[in-house]
């Protein structure tokens, strides 16, 4: 069960980071624009 549990943490700690960089890209694009 640990096992699962390891993969399900990497996972969110992975999605998590996706989200960020998904979320940095669209602040960088909308300061893009505003310039």
């Amino acid at each position: 069960m640990m096992d699962v549990y390891m993969i399900l943490a990497l996972a969110a700690t992975f999605g998590v980071f996706l989200l960020f960089l998904h979320w940095c890209g669209r602040v960088v694009e909308e300061g893009g624009k505003d310039q």
